[in-house]
């Protein structure tokens, strides 16, 4: 009878032990499985104080929690869970303070875009009485430095827009992605409709080649487009998949058409602004739309030069090519335009290294001879000849 009781009474605490341990096991799961879910930093708060609980609850039977998750422990596990739950409030919170800086971004670009309007509007019109009057004339200067401004302020807000896009979407799941989606405009907006509004907002602007925006203003515009069409690809898929329903694919479709679109537009505009920068600064160089022609076209020009100079003996007719280019290589291409090559550089390291070194050559093969040179070498060869001549009188008088 004892050893039956003795039994029945192993038995029960074994089943004890392991209620504990299974009891135990469940509610760490559970917690680990929300911290996933979890899309607010209130709620990764609030499951880091059930894990206290669950500590204080099983500290007692951390032996025997060890001996059943053996080679893990209690401890590690509830370490590993701690760290767990701090990483993703942090991660959250970032979001979360991302997502309304996006909210103020995105009204903030609105704001810009109606002066843009506006601004375009105006230009028109003073554009149309410029032949009127001077102060028109002015009126329309200063409403262009206006343009350019709002503009560059705009897209400073937009390249913050694009990262905060992609810090907020990086990662999305389902799980989380229709509590973000409430979080961009209004709480019906849908994400993929308001970033789909952002590009084509973009390409009007591009579009609008009004030729009073300067090279910079191009280089910028292209710079916004690739770093968009660079997160896109990282966090597009991800949107897609979260909020586009049963129209994937035609979103899919859609945003590629319309990126390709914006990076046809950018990238002409870009490429033109600067051959005709170069036409009018007198670099002549063969046509370019793309990197590969455009370095093409500086090296076929530099080697033109480089023998064209040292064919030239006494005269140096290709010296004023010489210069032209130097200054637009040293002066506007690598300080005027340095801040907006940083984003887009047009050329690699080993390409400007190539024409710096030709530049440095055809220096040394341009430079004319001083004036003053030619003059002294002239009076010598006078005066030598003039030597001979009276020698050679001298003589025959001498033998006559």
């Amino acid at each position: 009878m004892i050893l039956m009781l003795a039994t029945s009474f192993a038995v029960h605490a074994q089943q004890s032990d392991r209620a504990k341990v299974d009891d135990f096991i469940t509610q760490y799961e559970l917690i680990e499985h929300q911290a996933k879910l979890a899309v607010r930093s209130s709620q990764i708060s609030l499951l880091r104080e059930e894990l206290d609980s669950l500590f204080i609850k099983y500290e007692e039977d951390e032996k025997l929690i060890d001996h059943a998750v053996y080679p893990s422990s209690f401890n590690e596990m509830m370490s590993k869970i701690d760290t767990e739950l701090a990483s993703g409030k942090e991660r959250l919170i970032v979001i979360e303070n991302q997502r309304e800086g996006l909210f103020a971004l995105n009204n903030q670009v609105k704001s810009f875009e109606k002066e843009v309007a506006f601004l375009n509007t105006k230009t028109d019109s003073l554009r149309s009485e410029i032949a009127k009057s001077m102060a028109s004339e002015e009126q329309l200067s200063r409403m262009v430095r206006n343009y350019r401004q709002q503009l560059e302020k705009r897209d400073a807000l937009v390249f913050e827009m694009v990262d905060s896009l992609l810090i907020t979407y990086q990662g999305l799941n389902k799980s989380n992605g229709q509590e973000l989606a409430q979080t961009i405009g209004s709480a019906d907006s849908d994400p993929l409709e308001w970033v789909m509004t952002l590009v084509d907002e973009n390409i009007t602007i591009a579009n609008a080649n009004r030729g009073y925006m300067e090279v910079d203003d191009y280089l910028r515009m292209y710079a916004l487009e690739k770093k968009f069409e660079q997160a896109w690809n990282q966090i597009g898929k991800n949107m897609i998949t979260v909020y586009g329903g049963d129209d994937k694919n035609q979103w899919e479709t859609k945003f590629d058409e319309k990126i390709k679109d914006w990076r046809m537009v950018s990238s002409q505009n870009m490429w033109k602004s600067i051959d005709q920068y170069l036409e009018f600064n007198n670099i002549e160089l063969a046509a370019f739309d793309n990197r590969q022609s455009f370095y093409a076209g500086l090296d076929s020009f530099l080697e033109s030069g480089i023998t064209k100079s040292e064919s030239e003996v006494l005269t140096s007719d290709s010296y004023q090519d010489y210069l032209n280019l130097k200054e637009f290589w040293n002066y506007t291409f690598k300080n005027e335009w340095k801040e907006e090559l940083k984003d887009v550089p047009i050329l690699t390291v080993a390409q400007v290294s190539n024409i710096d070194q030709k530049i440095d050559q055809w220096g040394d093969e341009a430079r004319p001879i001083h004036p003053m040179l030619v003059a002294i070498v002239s009076l010598m060869i006078v005066s030598i000849l003039g030597f001979i001549l009276v020698m050679l009188k001298s003589h025959k008088i001498r033998y006559r």
